[in-house]
């Protein structure tokens, strides 16, 4: 029965170790975007796990294009959001907040004085190489943004890996096809059905997915921070893998030839690979928190009131300079290369860019 019905049954660790060793690894967009948002220690640690895996690493062309239709706004909502938090960071609030510890109506009469001076010494220190704290990523994420520093190094690791993507006249003529596919409620993308704005994404990654495990035939690790119901199978609170009706049309459209498809966050992906142990648990923590803090890259209609303060940020900041940079990302006959170059935005355009 397992072999009849072998989408119903959960690989084992095992299974799954000895699949990746014959697998393509493909990343959603959401997981290569939530790299800009760690910090500069964790995004370093994730890059040299990309580069250490590159040759088993495939891009979308369709991933292509979302992640470098997000990642200026992305790169620039990270300086705002530090930038905010450092201008609003002050002192006065926590001293109140620590006296009124120290001093409530049982201490009020009896704590030291002498020894809440010294509290709020020590208090005014900490406060102090916090401040430095914040400075010193302010300055990382507006040099991030301005010279695009992990946006090109992307580039450089992932130039290689692109898949060849669908023809848009391929696309054209499976909408009404896929649109029905939504209608019924059948993974993935469904979840995206009512969007004005790239509605079918989630299908055109799916099917350059299928079209690359059967033309090459490779087992398929999709890493992926979108946690949607059209992609994951939930039970009872947790999650157990693709869906179900996933897994049959992978296992159909590849010939039954045994392929597995495997889904994994970032997170999750890091811990499986990552045999030298330089992530710790706190670490792969911290990356799991922040993709299910950002489930979704694709929403673009929901990211124009973010847009709206970063400008006010950016374009107003008369500190700011702005310098013309080069990297790497052009369009060709619709399809997108992290190598050619692109010219980056000077100030007076970065509003228009944004929007």
């Amino acid at each position: 029965m397992k072999r009849k019905f072998k989408a119903y049954y959960r690989p084992s660790d095992d299974e799954k170790r000895s699949a990746m060793k014959d697998a393509y690894i493909i990343f959603d967009t959401n997981a290569l975007i939530d790299i800009l948002r760690l910090s500069p220690d964790l995004s370093d640690k994730t890059l040299g796990i990309i580069e250490k895996h590159k040759a088993s690493i495939r891009i979308p062309q369709h991933v292509a294009w979302e992640y470098h239709r997000h990642v200026l706004a992305t790169s620039a909502e990270m300086f705002a959001m530090i930038e905010n938090t450092r201008r609003n960071f002050d002192f006065e609030p926590l001293n109140k907040a620590l006296k009124s510890q120290l001093t409530d109506d049982g201490n009020n009469n009896r704590f030291p004085k002498d020894c809440l001076n010294r509290c709020t010494g020590e208090l005014l220190e900490s406060f102090k190489k916090i401040q430095i704290l914040l400075q010193n990523l302010e300055e990382y994420y507006r040099l991030s943004f301005i010279n695009q520093g992990i946006q090109t190094r992307v580039s450089e690791l992932l130039g290689d890996c692109l898949m060849d993507g669908l023809s848009q006249e391929y696309i054209a003529g499976k909408e009404a096809e896929w649109q029905t596919r939504y209608d019924k409620k059948t993974p993935p993308g469904y979840k995206d059905a009512d969007k004005n704005d790239n509605k079918f994404g989630d299908l055109i990654i799916w099917n350059e997915i299928l079209d690359i495990a059967k033309k090459d035939n490779k087992n398929i690790v999709f890493v992926s921070n979108d946690l949607k119901e059209d992609w994951l199978l939930r039970l009872s609170g947790k999650t157990w893998g693709p869906r179900i009706e996933l897994l049959e049309e992978f296992d159909n459209y590849t010939g039954h030839t045994g392929k597995m498809l495997l889904i994994y966050s970032l997170d999750q992906f890091l811990k499986q690979v990552d045999e030298d142990d330089i992530f710790n648990e706190a670490d792969l923590s911290i990356i799991s928190e922040q993709s299910q803090t950002v489930t979704d890259t694709k929403k673009h209609e929901e990211d124009i009131k973010q847009r709206e303060s970063i400008k006010s940020i950016l374009i107003d900041s008369s500190e700011n300079d702005w310098e013309e940079e080069r990297v790497s990302c052009n369009v060709k006959s619709q399809k997108i290369s992290f190598e050619d170059n692109y010219t980056m935005p000077v100030k007076d355009t970065i509003k228009s860019t944004i929007e």
